[in-house]
């Protein structure tokens, strides 16, 4: 995996999550800032090494998977966690890894609810963005890490559909991906459709709850992502159709 590519990856990645605006209200700036994000960059590298492990490997070995943790917690570390609150911190990633596990086994990952799912598929950044609130505190009083919730749900599924294409080459929990192999393009589009829909319902309901201006800025970017996402599902499920199509023809 060539590094200065995974970096760049990286940087987009916690552009499109807001983490420079979560920068600017815990008034980390300057050298403190450059800190910060590398200790934040490095551990996202370790748990895409992990990450890319598991969607490489069908037989995983008990003692690698150990070396990919090593280097998670080691990273954990750099950022202030102390070594008997690894697994606190890792839980989510545990869990995420779980499921990515089972793809291996007759479990079905789609058993589980959508919501379920993806709530444990944004583990990682649930994590990256628990350490910068670490870090500064302060931006409590704008939002609380619940706050999240809904945009962590949308940016996830907008993931999986992107990556639609990119997943079908290797082993991957991508939602869409499982859906379509079940269950076919109607049912998968109408039931993805169906849960951003509910997402907007819920961030609304938080709108009416937290009544603050300042979730009303994560609502917008959750409704923003919706209707991203809905467009994007279109042009991603077409392409897979034309695909299909194609190799078809060729096997034919």
């Amino acid at each position: 995996m060539d590094m200065k590519l995974l970096t760049a990856k990286i940087k987009t990645l916690f552009a499109y999550r807001d983490f420079d605006h979560l920068y600017e209200l815990g008034g980390i700036h300057g050298t403190e800032k450059d800190r910060l994000e590398d200790n934040l960059i490095r551990l996202q590298q370790d748990i895409y090494f992990l990450d890319e492990y598991l969607e490489s490997n069908w037989e995983l070995d008990s003692e690698e998977l150990k070396l990919y943790w090593n280097h998670i917690h080691q990273s954990l570390s750099n950022l202030g966690v102390a070594s008997n609150d690894y697994d606190d911190y890792s839980a989510h990633i545990y869990k995420y890894q779980h499921h990515e596990m089972q793809l291996r086994t007759k479990k079905d990952l789609l058993r589980l609810s959508m919501e379920y799912f993806y709530f444990y598929k944004s583990c990682d950044v649930k994590l990256l963005r628990r350490l910068i609130y670490n870090h500064a505190p302060r931006i409590n009083r704008y939002y609380t890490l619940a706050d999240w919730r809904c945009f962590d749900l949308i940016t996830e599924v907008n993931d999986d559909v992107e990556d639609l294409i990119e997943d079908m080459q290797t082993i991957n929990g991508n939602r869409l991906q499982l859906m379509i192999n079940k269950h076919g393009v109607d049912r998968a589009k109408k039931e993805f459709t169906i849960f951003m829909d509910q997402i907007e319902k819920q961030s609304i309901a938080r709108v009416k709850v937290k009544k603050s201006e300042h979730y009303d800025a994560i609502y917008a970017k959750v409704v923003e992502q919706v209707v991203l996402t809905k467009s994007m599902l279109e042009e991603s499920i077409s392409e897979y159709l034309s695909i299909v199509d194609r190799h078809s023809k060729e096997v034919s």
